[in-house]
C-alpha cells in the first residue's frame, strides 16, 4: 500500500535548495506536494490557511529566522510536525530551537536524515493524534457516564473526578478538590459496598454504592452509583412490613384488652352511681376511670399506627376545630407556655374523622410543649393556599437533627426520657395524615425549633354539626335487648347497664347461643348487642340470621379490632368501638330505638 501524499510547507529562498529537495523525496518514495514561501508574510498567510501536514523551514533567511517561524507556529495553534533545516545551525541554536517546539533538525551537509527525520516525525504526529482522540473519547465517556468516577490518595482525598460526582454529592466541583471524601478501608473490599456519605459545605448525604481500585501509581478509582432512591423505596418497604406486623399485633392484643378495659370502665361506673362523690372511694374510681382512658386512647393510637382502626371521614370545618379544642390545649400546656391560634383558612372544610383531627392536634402540640422544657410559645394557624387547606404547628423548642427526622414518625420512637412517651404521638399523626390523603411537610433544625404543616384537599358538602349528648334516663321498659358477647365479664357489665335503665336483657356467649335464647323468646326481640368477633359464627353473620325473623329487630354491633373488621355496618344500624362507656352505650342503644 503505498503512502499518502504529503502537503509540506517548505520555508527556503534558495530555489535550487528546494529543487534538491525535492529530488530527494522522489528518490526515496516520499510522495509529496510542496508549497515554497520565502517570506514572514508569505508564511503566515500559509499557516492561516492550515493547508499543510508538515512544515520544513530553513534555520537561516534573509530577515526571518527558523525561531521567527517557529514562534509563528506556535502563535498560530498549529500542531503539525515542524521540522528545521541548515547548514550552518550550532548546537546551542538547535537545542534553544527544540526548546521552542521544533520535532527535529537536520544539517543540509546529512540531507540523507531528512526523509527518516519526515516520515519519523509524521507518525509520531499520526500517533498523538490517535491518542489525543483516545484520550478525549475517555473524556468523554468520563464526565457523561450516570455514575460518579474519582481518583483519590491513600488518605481518600479528591485528585480528579467527573462532574457527575459533584450533581450526585449536591455541590458544586470547586470544592471538592481535595474534599476527603471517605476513610479508605485497608484492605479495600472487593466488589460494590453500599454506604453513606456526604459532601462538603452542607452537601447532602447519599447513599451510594462504591467500588474501589487501587491503580499502579498508588492513586485509588472510585465508581459511585448513587442509591439513595432504591434505599429510600427499600425502607418505605421496610417501613410498610413493620407497619403491617405492628398492625396485626394491635389487632391481636386490642381485642382482648378493649374488653379488659370495657370491663374495668363498666364496673367502675356502675360503682361511682352507688357511692358517694365526693367520698375518698369515689375519687379513687375516677382514677381507675382516668388510667383505663389512657389505656383506651394508646390502644387507639396503635390501632391507628396499624392502620386497624375504622374511621368515619366527615365534613367539618377545620377553623371550628381547631377553637373548639383550644380550652383543652391550654390546660395540656402548663403556666410556662403560651399558645398563639390563628384560624384564616378560607373555605376550611376538610373530609376527616372529628376525632383524628383531635388526635393529630393534640399530638403535635404535646410534641412542641415537650420540645421547649423552658417555656415558649406554640403558634397554631390555618389557612387556604395552592387549593389546599393548611394548618400548621409550630414550636421555639431544641428542634431536631436530620437524624431524628428521620426517625420521628416511626413507632415507639421517642428521644424522651423512659417513661414519658410512648413514641406513638408523631406516627400517629403520620398514620392519620396518610389515611386522609393530606400532606405532611416537617421543617426542623437543632436550636431553631420545628414546623409541622398538614394540608388536605378541601371538603366537599354541608360541614356536619355535633349534636350535644343526652343525658341517659331510664327509659326501658318493655324493651328487649339480646347480648351476644363471648366475654363474660363484659357480657355482664354490658347486661347490668341496660338493666339499671330498665331493659329486659338476654344473654348469650356465643351466636349458637343467641340463636337458641331468641328461638326459645316468646316475645318481642327489639335490639340485638353482639360483638363482632365470636367463636363459631361472628356478630354480622348472627343479625343476618335473627333478622331474616325478626325483620323489625335493630342491631349495634361492638368490637376491638377496630378497622379489622370488614363493613361491620353492613347488618347493624350502630357500631360501637370497645372499650364502650355507659353513656356512649346508652345512648346509642336509645338512638337506635328511637328513644
Amino acid at each position: 500500500m503505498s503512502e499518502p501524499t504529503v502537503r509540506i510547507l517548505l520555508v527556503e529562498d534558495d530555489l535550487s535548495d528546494a529543487e534538491l529537495i525535492g529530488l530527494l523525496f522522489e528518490s526515496e518514495g516520499l510522495r509529496a506536494e510542496l508549497e515554497r514561501v520565502d517570506t514572514k508574510e508569505a508564511f503566515e498567510r500559509a499557516l492561516l490557511s492550515g493547508g499543510c501536514d508538515l512544515i520544513l523551514s530553513d534555520y537561516n533567511v534573509p530577515g526571518f529566522s527558523g525561531l521567527d517561524a517557529l514562534r509563528l507556529y506556535r502563535q498560530v495553534g498549529l500542531d503539525v510536525p515542524f521540522l528545521l533545516v541548515s547548514g550552518t545551525i550550532g548546537e546551542e541554536a538547535a537545542v534553544a530551537c527544540l526548546k521552542a517546539g521544533a520535532h527535529d533538525y537536520v544539517m543540509k551537509r546529512n540531507l540523507k536524515r531528512l526523509v527518516p527525520a519526515i516520515r519519523r516525525a509524521l507518525q509520531d504526529y499520526a500517533d498523538r493524534s490517535s491518542l489525543r482522540t483516545m484520550q478525549k473519547r475517555y473524556e468523554q465517556i468520563f464526565e457523561r457516564a450516570s455514575e460518579g468516577i474519582c481518583l483519590m490518595n491513600s488518605q481518600g482525598e479528591l485528585q480528579f473526578f467527573n462532574q457527575r460526582l459533584a450533581q450526585i454529592l449536591g455541590c458544586s466541583a470547586d470544592v471538592l478538590q481535595g474534599f476527603r471524601l471517605l476513610e479508605l478501608p485497608d484492605p479495600l473490599p472487593e466488589g460494590a459496598c453500599l454506604m453513606p456519605l456526604s459532601g462538603p459545605l452542607g452537601g447532602k448525604t447519599i447513599w451510594a454504592s462504591l467500588s474501589l481500585a487501587l491503580l499502579s501509581d498508588g492513586l485509588v478509582l472510585g465508581m459511585l452509583t448513587d442509591m439513595t432512591f432504591t434505599r429510600q423505596l427499600e425502607m418505605q418497604l421496610q417501613q410498610a412490613q413493620k407497619m403491617e406486623a405492628l398492625g396485626r399485633l394491635a389487632g391481636g392484643i386490642a381485642h382482648d384488652f378493649n374488653n379488659l378495659l370495657s370491663t374495668i370502665i363498666g364496673f367502675t361506673e356502675i360503682a361511682q352511681e352507688e357511692l358517694e362523690p365526693k367520698g375518698e372511694a369515689g375519687a379513687c374510681f375516677e382514677e381507675v376511670l382516668r388510667a383505663a382512658r389512657r389505656g383506651a386512647a394508646l390502644t387507639r393510637q396503635l390501632l391507628i399506627v396499624g392502620r386497624r382502626q375504622a374511621a368515619a371521614p366527615e365534613v367539618m370545618g377545620i377553623n371550628h376545630g381547631v377553637e373548639e379544642l383550644q380550652q383543652m390545649l391550654r390546660r395540656l400546656l402548663g403556666p410556662d407556655v403560651e399558645l398563639e391560634v390563628r384560624c384564616t383558612a378560607f373555605p376550611d372544610t376538610i373530609l376527616l374523622d372529628r376525632t383524628h383531627f383531635a388526635q393529630v392536634l393534640m399530638n403535635l402540640v404535646i410534641n412542641s410543649r415537650d420540645a421547649m422544657p423552658a417555656g415558649g410559645i406554640i403558634q397554631i394557624s390555618t389557612d387556604t393556599m395552592q387549593g389546599r387547606v393548611r394548618l400548621t404547628v409550630s414550636d421555639q423548642g431544641t428542634g431536631m437533627s436530620e437524624e431524628i427526622k428521620a426517625s420521628i414518625f416511626e413507632p415507639f420512637f421517642t428521644t424522651k426520657e423512659a417513661g414519658k412517651g410512648t413514641g406513638l404521638g408523631l406516627s400517629t399523626v403520620y398514620s392519620i395524615v396518610k389515611q386522609s390523603e393530606a400532606h405532611l411537610e416537617l421543617d426542623s433544625r437543632p436550636g431553631e425549633g420545628t414546623t409541622f404543616v398538614i394540608s388536605w384537599p378541601p371538603g366537599e358538602g354541608t360541614v356536619q354539626v355535633e349534636r350535644p349528648a343526652r343525658p341517659p334516663v331510664a327509659q326501658g321498659e318493655s324493651r328487649t335487648i339480646l347480648v351476644a358477647e363471648d366475654s363474660q365479664p363484659v357480657r355482664q357489665v354490658f347486661a347490668a347497664l341496660l338493666e339499671r335503665q330498665g331493659y329486659r336483657v338476654l344473654q348469650a356467649a356465643d351466636a349458637g347461643e343467641a340463636l337458641r335464647v331468641e328461638k326459645a323468646h316468646q316475645g318481642s326481640l327489639d335490639l340485638l348487642l353482639s360483638d363482632v368477633m365470636m367463636p363459631g359464627l361472628k356478630g354480622p353473620e348472627l343479625a343476618r340470621l335473627l333478622r331474616a325473623r325478626r325483620p323489625e329487630m335493630r342491631v349495634i354491633l361492638t368490637s376491638g379490632f377496630g378497622s379489622a373488621v370488614d363493613d361491620p355496618e353492613d347488618q347493624a344500624d350502630s357500631f360501637l368501638e370497645k372499650p364502650v362507656e355507659a353513656q356512649r352505650l346508652l345512648e346509642s342503644v336509645r338512638e337506635v330505638l328511637g328513644m
